[in-house]
C-alpha cells in the first residue's frame, strides 16, 4: 500500500523521470510549469548548469544545505562563502574519500566558517542536491566539479516546490545527524 502523501507526489515524480529520460523532447535549459511548480532542466553538455546553481546560491536569503559527492569547483565554493558572509546559514555534506582529493573544496569551505560534515560509513555519500530556503531544490547527476560542467554529460533539475524541497531537507537532516 502506498502512503497517501506519497501517492499525491507520484504523478509529479513520474513527470520528473520522464523529463530526465526524454531529454530530446525538451530544449536544454528549458523551464516548465508543472502542477504549480517551476522546474528548470539543464544538461551540462549544452548548457551552463553552474549558472543555475550560482543564481540559486545568490538568491538564497536564509539557508542553503548542500549534499554533494564531489565538490571541487572554486566558483561554487566562493559563492557559498559569499552567502555565508551575508548571513545565510550554509551547511555542506560530502563524501569522505572525495574530500581527500587534491582539488576538494571541503577544507576551504570549513576554513571559511562553513560547517562541513563527511560521511563515515562504508558506502559513498553519493547524493547531488542542494536545498535553498526550504523552498527549492537542485538535484540530478551533476557534481559540483569542473568536470561536471566542462567534460561530462550531466543533468541538473532546479525545482521550486516547497513540499519536495522539504523531503530533500529531511534527507539532509538525516545525513547531518548521522555524520561527523
Amino acid at each position: 500500500m502506498i502512503p497517501t502523501m506519497l501517492r499525491k507526489k507520484i504523478p509529479f515524480f513520474i513527470i520528473i523521470l520522464l523529463l530526465l529520460g526524454a531529454g530530446a523532447a525538451f530544449c536544454a535549459g528549458h523551464t516548465e510549469q508543472i502542477d504549480g511548480s517551476t522546474i528548470d532542466v539543464c544538461f551540462s553538455s549544452s548548457d551552463y548548469c553552474r549558472g543555475i546553481i550560482l543564481d540559486a546560491i545568490d538568491s538564497a536569503q536564509e539557508k542553503i544545505d548542500v549534499a554533494v559527492y564531489s565538490f571541487t569547483n572554486l566558483e561554487l565554493s566562493k559563492a557559498l562563502i559569499k552567502a555565508h558572509l551575508r548571513g545565510v546559514a550554509v551547511r555542506v555534506i560530502t563524501d569522505n574519500l572525495q574530500s581527500r582529493g587534491r582539488y576538494s573544496k571541503s577544507q576551504f569551505l570549513a576554513d571559511s566558517g562553513i560547517p562541513v560534515r563527511l560521511d563515515d560509513d562504508n558506502g559513498y555519500m553519493h547524493h547531488k542536491f542542494a536545498v535553498f530556503d526550504g523552498k527549492s531544490v537542485i538535484f540530478g547527476s551533476y557534481n559540483w566539479s569542473n568536470s561536471a560542467e566542462d567534460k561530462n554529460d550531466e543533468n541538473l533539475l532546479f525545482l521550486r516546490d516547497k513540499n519536495v524541497a522539504q523531503d530533500f531537507e529531511g534527507e539532509f537532516e538525516r545525513l547531518w545527524q548521522g555524520y561527523k
